[in-house]
């Protein structure tokens, strides 16, 4: 990133936003680790390597594509206002820390050749998660992190959107599935689940609340079914 960006926007913080991305991948380096007890943890290590990477990829992709989006939801996103919204934001990162914690602690994976398979699946599944949301932020500018209407707002049907409605929900859901057998603990499923439980009752109430306020949702919702799964719900 230069602080002369591709829409020439000179004033774009780019060091901030390269700061922002470095905070947040060495804490969660320090929590994985921390938890883990030792630094030598291959799995852990190809896990945050890959967070870490696509972070960079994807800040990088969105600066070219569309910088305003990056910087809202890195630093300028409007704060939530809907309650059950709150709940949620409350919940996410508590969730998503205990679901670190017991990986780190439990390494109880099975051993044997198929339950290896299983966790390069993750991986490779992993990958697929990052690659779909980045592909729905490219192409939707309205992707927050907070449930509510902004200026000019209208309802997606592009990229992603044409097979799911809420495709970065789907993502968030995998990066929760995949992570206990990626990092080896099979005890991580329990609080994988209760946040994967979180995210699709987010779904619904983010559903709802657009169904009800969004000029054109009504009609996206009848050509796309759909929430999260294609087929399935």
């Amino acid at each position: 990133m230069t602080e002369d960006n591709p829409i020439g926007a000179r004033s774009y913080p780019a060091l901030p936003v390269i700061i922002n991305l470095t905070v947040k991948a060495l804490l969660f380096a320090l929590a994985l680790f921390l938890f883990r007890r030792t630094l030598r943890w291959p799995a852990g290590w190809l896990y945050w390597g890959m967070y870490a990477a696509w972070s960079y990829v994807n800040a990088y992709v969105l600066y070219r594509r569309d910088p305003a989006l990056l910087l809202k939801r890195l630093s300028q996103a409007p704060g939530v206002k809907e309650p059950a919204d709150k709940v949620f934001a409350l919940a996410s990162p508590l969730l998503f820390m205990l679901t670190v914690a017991v990986c780190g602690l439990r390494a109880d994976w099975p051993g044997g050749a198929a339950w290896l398979a299983v966790r390069a699946a993750a991986f490779a599944v992993l990958a697929m998660a990052y690659w779909l949301a980045s592909w729905t932020l490219l192409n939707n500018s309205f992707a927050l992190k907070a449930v509510l209407l902004q200026p000019g707002q209208t309802a997606v049907s592009t990229g992603s959107y044409a097979f799911v409605r809420h495709p970065l929900y789907l993502a968030f859901a995998l990066f929760y599935l995949c992570m206990p057998a990626a990092l080896g603990s099979a005890a991580g499923f329990v609080p994988a689940a209760f946040a994967a439980l979180a995210i699709i009752a987010r779904t619904v109430f983010e559903d709802r609340f657009l169904y009800t306020n969004l000029a054109g949702y009504p009609e996206y919702s009848a050509k796309v079914r759909y929430r999260l799964v294609p087929g399935l719900w």
